[in-house]
């Protein structure tokens, strides 16, 4: 079963930045992502594999302070932030 990022981030109460109606199909890590999954970025050291993922979304905590990948930025991966 599929959600949209929106779906997904009003379920999780997290703020969207980009198209919420982009539909998710699955969960995977950071390498292993494909398009139509979700994928999750806690920590800043792992902000070089959240650059090449392939995710349509990531899931990046409120207070994580570092610089985001590039990739989050444009329109290949959505950032939800938990709230």
């Amino acid at each position: 079963m599929s959600q949209t990022i929106e779906k997904i981030a009003d379920i999780v109460g997290g703020k969207l930045n980009g198209d919420g109606t982009i539909e998710i199909v699955g969960v995977a890590n950071l390498e292993t992502a494909q398009r139509g999954e979700i994928s999750f970025l806690e920590k800043a050291e792992f902000a070089a594999q959240a650059a090449h993922t392939n995710a349509s979304c990531l899931i990046i905590p409120e207070n994580f302070n570092h610089e985001l990948p590039c990739r989050c930025k444009d329109f290949n991966a959505k950032c939800l932030q938990f709230v």
